[in-house]
């Protein structure tokens, strides 16, 4: 799931009863995706932006190399010790790839990774010195590339993208524990790097992420090499240049942006916006100017009174195949605690915009409108968060929270965390933890001009 959704009608989600392996909730289709129920980010939108900026830049180029496997290899999704990497490349360049993540394998750091490729009749190890990988690396080095008439080595940092200008920009993201380390030609020379020796026929050179660009000078060209912190890789976003001339541009921001072909750029917070622009004349980033469009934003905590007590809950609600069934609607009704929730007046307006977060612990909840379910979800110790509109939560309206308790016993699969704290509880598991209402504001640099670009950086492609 790509975003994710609400079932229109109950009865048309995937259920044992109806031949999958597996019950689901009711009315929810959320399924984690990038783009949550609700209309906001998850954690995993940043990850697919930065690959997919990363396939803007360089997926034409890549569709052309070949594709080489290490002579070792895993022998098996169970294998925790074999390092998991490949490289594309042709004589002229291209990436190694890396992964040190595998699903349901708890892996430890991975120690003393050092990688030797062929380009051509050209052998590379790097880095120059070897390195621990810690356990959920995934990354993309570039190797032997040649950017700006300058032929880099490597970099051990993900490459993101390449920005245009009189000196092009070669903008990586470093991955947690990791050190960024640079290799170009002898003849070459890095401005804002501290040199570290050498290997091969290579210059090293130890960069510290961050966002001051390193200018690499060699006798044909020069390039910027840019290496984000890991927290500043998953604020960035890249748009693509627009066929009117505009060149692709890298932005930094914690929220939401959007943006047209007219370069207008929105942004939806919950607080004081901020937006970072990188110019690439002046090599820094700068602030980009916003106006609000909307009504200033608003948070409140709501206390939830409790209405009704849970009560006893069963270890299991049956199987099928093996797998557990999910409780019946008859043991939501009559044996969840319910819960009412005050909103406060400025959320039931309608007017969009406003979400309702719910941290809670138990088996499987319910959020009704008139005592109507509008909107469910099993537990796994993530945040809960619904779009206030959406669900028709309007003025007049009685919302209340439906949680079924987990039972101690229970031999449902948790993420490692909703586990301990199901462990940790001598009794059936339910708890309402908080309900946050937030209210956010629409931004924007259109200013009636034809860009939100500054004059000085807006250059024909």
């Amino acid at each position: 799931m790509y975003a994710g959704g609400t079932n229109p009608a109950r009865g048309l989600q995937e259920s044992q009863a109806t031949g999958y392996p597996n019950d689901i909730v009711a009315l929810s289709y959320d399924f984690h995706a990038p783009i949550g129920e609700a209309g906001l980010l998850a954690g995993s939108y940043a990850e697919l932006r930065r690959q997919h900026a990363f396939l803007a830049a360089f997926g034409p180029m890549l569709a052309d190399l070949p594709s080489s496997l290490p002579d070792v290899r895993p022998s098996g999704v169970a294998d925790r010790s074999t390092l998991r990497w490949a490289l594309r490349a042709s004589p002229q360049g291209g990436f190694l790839f890396l992964a040190w993540r595998q699903p349901h394998e708890p892996l430890d750091t991975y120690e003393a990774a050092r990688f030797r490729v062929q380009l051509g009749e050209e052998e590379l190890l790097l880095p120059s010195r070897p390195v621990d990988v810690p356990p959920g690396t995934l990354a993309s080095w570039p190797i032997g590339l040649t950017v700006g008439g300058v032929r880099i080595g490597w970099v051990t940092a993900s490459a993101l993208t390449l920005l245009g200008g009189p000196v092009p920009t070669l903008v990586l993201v470093a991955q947690p524990g990791v050190p960024v380390e640079l290799a170009v030609p002898p003849e070459a020379g890095a401005v804002g790097a501290g040199r570290t020796g050498r290997s091969g026929s290579w210059e090293t050179y130890g960069i510290t992420p961050g966002r001051s660009a390193v200018r690499v000078r060699a006798p044909r060209g020069a390039v910027d090499v840019l290496v984000l912190s890991a927290e500043d890789g998953s604020h960035a976003w890249v748009r693509e240049g627009s066929e009117a001339g505009g060149e692709r541009e890298l932005l930094l921001s914690p929220d939401a942006l959007t943006w047209g072909e007219s370069a207008v750029l929105g942004v939806s917070v919950t607080g004081e916006p901020d937006v970072q622009r990188y110019d690439v004349d002046t090599r820094e980033f700068r602030p980009v100017e916003l106006r609000p469009l909307t009504a200033a934003p608003l948070a409140a905590e709501v206390l939830p009174v409790q209405r009704r007590p849970a009560g006893t809950v069963p270890s299991d609600y049956g199987f099928h195949d093996g797998r557990q069934s999910a409780p019946t609607d008859s043991a939501v009704e009559t044996r969840a605690a319910v819960y009412e929730l005050e909103l406060p007046p400025w959320a039931l307006d309608g007017s969009g915009d406003v979400s309702i977060h719910i941290e809670w612990a138990g088996d499987v909840a319910e959020l009704r409108v008139d005592g109507v379910a509008v909107s469910d979800r099993f537990w796994d110790g993530s945040c809960w968060s619904i779009d206030a509109k959406d669900v028709g939560v309007q003025q007049g309206r009685a919302v209340t929270l439906h949680v079924l308790p987990l039972a101690p016993d229970s031999k449902i699969r948790l993420p490692a965390a909703a586990d301990e704290r199901r462990r940790q509880s001598c009794n059936a598991l339910l708890a309402v933890d908080r309900v946050r209402m937030e209210r956010r504001q629409r931004w924007s640099s259109d200013t009636g001009g034809p860009s939100w670009r500054s004059s000085a950086s807006h250059r024909p492609s």
